[in-house]
């Protein structure tokens, strides 16, 4: 058990638990970790290599595939902010593109049908290579003809509000955009397509992972129209997207590639990294540390202030010298007009818990990322003197989690973690740590 630590430690030490995670899943980490020195036989007895890294793990990924032998042609898609162009090498035969995220931009589009015509070059003697990652889905979005950018936007802006699960939110993507339900594997073939993916989706579901571009779809043209009709946003959708579904429903549009699909017989496609994978290595970190880690759930889901208030409830009970670790994915309803993410959410909703303590205490809850909504934070943290500090400010922390506005709140009293696009994500890690002065 750890010795006396004060709360500026514990911060410190919560801190650095969360960035051994994501380093644990970060490219840099994986690549030399499964493939090692060795080139994989697929690649070695390949005619020529292609190369696609999508996502927000896109940059690095693309890095170290740019730094291996016989890569003939390859295209790097990262969100907007990523900032391809300065982080990669300029590579002839190599393409950069920074796409929209959480909204897709006319970039997107570009990016979409720039895989996709890498992919056509496959023949059976080829390799696409393909580093798959969390934001997928907009970064590629490359409408049908008759639908617009804007027309996918609305879209994609419905689908963001409708409470959908994720799942069914890119079920629906799949049936109007072209990259996805695994239409670049499809692309490629008869070349092979050996894609690794970092999951950000609860569950790991590969079909759902950045819409399953290189995996068979389950889902159906009609099974898109019934979940919008059942979210009650199928009368808020573009008309020719409407129409786009109908048509596919009726036939008019090939589906998606099926589960078994003779075009996915030379793919294979592979979980790599996962949020247990982050939340294992900073619990290792924190045992490092001294710290007896009580627990380490990775199912985390439900409204950001309700899992914050239960975790402050957990440390509440937790003797000196306890760690806990959480991962997965909350959601914010947005009753407000505040700004914040779902993480700073959950951290000023355990607040209140925590300034019943008398013992120091941090409760620590981040994007793996480095972005929570639509701000320049990770997320954030709360101890014992959080509320105190924000009371002597003549703040009422309770104010700022009706209106959703947790980013000004951490703003003003301090508390925001801010590193910054991490190369990664596998959703979210919290930290709680319990201490003794």
């Amino acid at each position: 058990m750890p010795a006396s630590t004060s709360s500026a430690a514990l911060i410190h030490l919560a801190r650095n638990a969360f960035e051994t995670g994501v380093r644990a899943v970060h490219p840099d980490t994986l690549m030399p970790q499964h493939l090692g020195n060795t080139r994989p036989r697929r690649i070695q007895d390949a005619q020529r290599v292609y190369v696609a890294t999508i996502g927000k793990a896109a940059v690095p990924w693309g890095r170290w595939w740019m730094q291996q032998d016989k890569m003939d042609a390859g295209v790097v898609v990262a969100p907007e902010g990523y900032d391809t162009k300065a982080a990669l090498p300029q590579r002839k035969a190599w393409q950069q593109v920074e796409a929209g995220h959480p909204h897709p931009t006319p970039e997107s589009a570009r990016a979409g049908r720039l895989l996709l015509d890498m992919a056509a070059r496959c023949t059976r003697n080829d390799v696409l290579v393909v580093g798959l990652s969390g934001g997928g889905s907009a970064c590629t979005a490359y409408p049908p003809a008759g639908v617009s950018m804007q027309e996918v936007r609305v879209l994609n802006e419905q689908l963001l509000r409708s409470g959908l699960p994720i799942d069914a939110v890119n079920a629906v993507r799949k049936h109007v955009l072209q990259v996805g339900g695994g239409r670049l594997a499809a692309a490629a073939y008869p070349g092979h397509v050996w894609c690794q993916v970092i999951s950000d989706v609860p569950g790991n579901d590969l079909s759902t992972i950045a819409s399953g571009p290189t995996v068979g779809d389950p889902t159906t043209y009609t099974d898109a129209i019934d979940l919008l009709r059942d979210a009650e946003v199928w009368n808020r959708v573009p008309a020719s997207i409407q129409t786009h579904l109908q048509e596919g429903a009726r036939g008019t549009h090939p589906e998606t590639v099926a589960p078994g699909d003779t075009r996915l017989s030379h793919t294979e496609t592979s979980v790599i990294a996962t949020n247990h994978d982050a939340c294992m290595a900073a619990a290792s970190h924190l045992s490092t540390a001294g710290y007896e880690v009580q627990d380490v759930v990775t199912s985390v889901e439900g409204r950001a202030r309700e899992v914050g208030h239960a975790h402050a409830q957990q440390l509440r009970s937790a003797e000196a010298g306890t760690a806990f670790v959480w991962g997965g994915e909350s959601t914010v309803e947005v009753t407000g007009f505040g700004t914040g993410g779902r993480n700073q959410e959950a951290a000023l909703a355990g607040g209140a818990a925590l300034a019943e303590m008398d013992t120091p205490a941090v409760l620590f809850c981040a994007g793996t990322d480095g972005i929570d909504g639509p701000t320049d934070a990770a997320g954030a943290w709360v101890t014992p003197t959080t509320h105190a500090k924000a009371d002597a400010q003549g703040r009422c922390p309770e104010a700022y989690l009706s209106d959703n506005d947790s980013y000004t709140f951490f703003k003003q009293v301090g508390g925001l973690y801010q590193p910054g696009p991490t190369g990664t994500n596998v959703m979210d890690v919290h930290i709680g740590l319990v201490g003794l002065l």
